[in-house]
């Protein structure tokens, strides 16, 4: 029987502290040997300062043997277990143990080459503007990047629930949670569009023209006019098809008369009829059905284009960071003999950070820790923000359920106002959930806790934005001498510093705009920011490169000299281009010479050339942020060995063959187009030394001496169009996953025009 001890966790509460103490005494008291103690966290630096804690605590007991028999313990992340079990036992399971696993970057080509490839994607795709799909000009996200990034989303999600995720029945399940929540459908579509179509015409022969000539304001004449061109577009649409539901949609708001902008006689009647037929679009069962087969579509690619990918791996011989999980659990699960030698190797199951594990990952956990002699679950759903990527905390929560739970009742954090802030505010969200934390430290001098609200929204949004009050809430106290801080380090008081202060925003869109302001008044700022690819010393090196294999190239020429660092005005380039036939500045000549053994010179080595011989390196120091500047060109080098590495089968089967300069650039441009990978490098390292800007999700498990929360009106609620998993219970939770469905957020059906 296993001795279980679920321990919740708030934040400050020590527990990694609790852990070290608990596996320390499980040694002293010999119920666990050092070298069979099983330990999973969720990043490589938790795993690394738990296994030096345990050790520190084993070397301070004078039990040297012990300390040393830890470095052969099972500390590692989730997927570090998962492929250490792979590899172990790779015959019991019929594998090989020497599966190479592919980087993010190659995750990512070749799950897009197997949507590429996929004809009822491909058939689906034809017409994404009447599923909703629709680019934007702020990001230049095209319709189809919308589209690829919904699918890819759907992919991740089924990816979650191993196995269960390939079940033919998850269409199924979408389409009854769709039915189910979009409720009966009233009328037939011909009657329907009939009975618009009717109202329209009877509007467009009364006003043949727009009231938007005769309006008597701005706004007026601005609705007046789409209006006039939504009920001309439904008079085309209705005689065929009458499918376009955002026109039904648009048709349910018409204006009308208002002060200042009355309608002629007989104009709010013939509206208010049409208004009443658009109506119907509420209970239409057209949309419901487009739902439908757009969701089962979804669904149904995704798992084809999983299949796909999974023979893809195969042929190739690799694995993934999910399959390290997955394929462990399948092993577990299918291989008991396989489950018994592990365990026959572990004392003990220490599992941290439990309520961020995703379903696949909660039945690979809880298959080990259940057959552990000892095993300490440590987790906090109050903490559980990791929801986008697949992490389910229901699962923890029903666990704390079904058993007796420990949790730890003190902060060793925050300021003791804070705590009762925080007190305070629990049960509110958490209900009889919550435990309340007893701060430990003493109150500081200063004020703990500052509320910013804006009383005009609509006024603050347009002129004075949030950011500009925090920037200049934030210049103020750093340039207070009387503000101090305790340091992390020595203990002792000192003054606040730029490096002491983060901001926490709910979007990446949200800490660009504080970065602007905070540099407006020029406060140094750290913030993770897109732009790499488009940054002008990484630009000004893809030029250099593609010259320096084909002095032919005058698109090149062009740029590198107008470009670089000799920035010659563009009408003297392509003067002397069409004069001469060639451009000469000193680094297209120095970059010349680098031909034709540019041709046979490996990428990474060519790179490095390329950027001494057009003096990239010292360009960077003339150019604004210096130190952003060589950071970028030093990411530029990294990607070059970064290629060089890669595996050639893989660079292949994700359409780049060779490994020539252009090949290089190309695959380089394939990868920053991938989510996340335009980010632009720290140049300070790991260490801040500005105000550091994150999101709320990157900001988990770390600290700063002086916190800015912003965006707290940003709404959280779910969105309609979006998938996530189902279960009918939690009884079983050694089987919960193969229980599991998958479900479809539908708008909400409303009278008022929000439906």
């Amino acid at each position: 029987m296993t001795e279980l001890s679920i321990v919740p966790a708030g934040a400050g509460a020590g527990k990694t502290h609790h852990i070290q103490e608990t596996l320390t005494q499980w040694v002293r008291d010999g119920r666990v040997r050092p070298e069979k103690i099983l330990a999973v966290t969720f990043t490589e630096a938790a795993a690394g300062e738990l296994r030096q804690r345990i050790r520190g605590a084993l070397i301070a007991d004078s039990n040297l043997s012990a300390a040393l028999a830890v470095e052969r313990a099972y500390v590692s992340t989730i997927h570090g277990l998962g492929r250490r079990l792979l590899i172990e036992h790779a015959f019991a399971s019929g594998s090989s143990p020497q599966q190479r696993l592919i980087a993010e970057d190659e995750q990512d080509l070749l799950i897009r080459r197997s949507i590429e490839e996929n004809p009822a994607l491909s058939e689906l795709s034809r017409n994404l503007a009447a599923l909703g799909y629709q680019g934007s000009f702020s990001s230049d996200e095209t319709a189809e990047d919308s589209f690829r990034k919904k699918l890819l989303g759907v992919i991740a999600l089924l990816r979650t629930l191993g196995p269960r995720g390939s079940d033919p029945a998850m269409a199924d399940f979408v389409e009854a949670s769709i039915r189910t929540g979009y409720g009966a459908p009233i009328g037939k579509f011909e009657t329907l569009a009939a009975a618009l179509q009717k109202t329209v015409d009877a509007l467009l022969q009364a006003f043949p023209r727009s009231l938007a000539d005769d309006a008597g304001s701005a706004t007026a004449k601005t609705a007046f006019r789409e209006n006039f061109r939504a009920l001309k577009q439904a008079q085309q649409l209705l005689a065929s098809s009458g499918t376009d539901w955002r026109l039904w949609q648009k048709l349910r708001a018409l204006r009308m008369s208002m002060r200042g902008s009355p309608t002629p006689d007989g104009y709010d009647d013939l509206a208010s009829a049409v208004m009443l037929a658009a109506d119907a679009l509420v209970f239409h069962p057209g949309p419901l059905e487009d739902a439908v087969s757009h969701a089962r579509a979804l669904v149904e690619g995704a798992q084809s284009a999983m299949t796909d990918y999974e023979t893809r791996k195969r042929e190739l011989g690799v694995i993934d960071f999910s399959d390290m999980v997955t394929n462990a659990a399948r092993i577990l699960d299918e291989k008991p003999a396989v489950l018994g030698a592990i365990m026959d190797e572990v004392d003990c199951v220490i599992v941290d950070e439990f309520q961020d594990t995703n379903p696949i990952q909660f039945t690979f956990l809880w298959a080990l820790a259940r057959k552990a002699k000892c095993a300490l679950i440590v987790g906090d759903t109050k903490q559980a923000i990791m929801g986008f990527q697949g992490a389910d905390p229901r699962l923890t929560v029903a666990l704390t359920q079904q058993f007796e739970t420990s949790p730890l009742d003190r902060n060793w954090r925050s300021d003791p106002r804070i705590m009762d802030f925080v007190n305070a505010l629990g049960p509110c969200l958490f209900g009889e959930d919550y435990t309340a934390l007893a701060a430990q430290n003493a109150s500081g001098h200063d004020t703990a806790l500052e509320v910013i609200e804006l009383a005009n929204k609509r006024g603050a949004r347009s002129g004075g934005k949030p950011q500009h009050f925090i920037a200049d809430r934030l210049l103020s106290l750093l340039t207070d001498d009387r503000v101090t801080i305790v340091d992390r380090h020595s203990k002792a008081l000192r003054d606040l510093e730029p490096r002491d202060v983060a901001i926490l925003c709910p979007t990446h869109s949200h800490c660009a705009s504080y970065a602007a302001a905070l540099r407006a008044l020029g406060l140094p700022v750290r913030v993770a920011e897109g732009g790499w690819w488009q940054s002008k010393i990484v630009q000004a090196a893809c030029f250099a490169l593609r010259f320096a294999v084909d002095p032919a190239d005058n698109h090149a020429a062009i740029c590198t000299a107008t470009l670089g660092p000799g920035a010659t005005p563009l009408g003297d380039a392509l003067g002397a281009l069409a004069r001469d036939g060639r451009i000469e500045t000193p680094e297209l000549m120095a970059l010349q010479g680098l031909w034709p053994d540019s041709l046979a010179t490996p990428v990474d080595r060519l790179v490095h050339q390329v950027i001494q011989v057009a003096g990239l390196r010292d360009w960077c120091d003339r150019l604004d942020d210096p130190a952003q500047m060589r950071a970028d060109l030093l990411r530029f080098e990294a990607e070059a060995a970064a290629f060089m590495d890669a595996h050639r089968d893989m660079r292949e089967a994700s359409g780049f063959y060779g490994q020539s300069a252009n090949v290089f650039l190309g695959w380089l441009e394939n990868k920053v187009g991938l989510k996340g990978e335009d980010l632009r490098p720290n140049p300070a390292g790991a260490e801040a030394d500005g105000i550091e800007i994150v999101t709320w999700h990157a900001s988990k498990g770390r600290e700063w001496p002086v916190v800015v929360v912003c965006g707290l009106d940003h709404k959280l609620d779910p969105r309609a169009g979006t998938f996530s998993t189902k279960f009918p219970g939690f009884d079983d939770l050694d089987h919960v996953i193969e229980q599991a469905t998958l479900a479809y957020e539908c708008s909400k059906r409303t009278s008022d025009g929000n439906g």
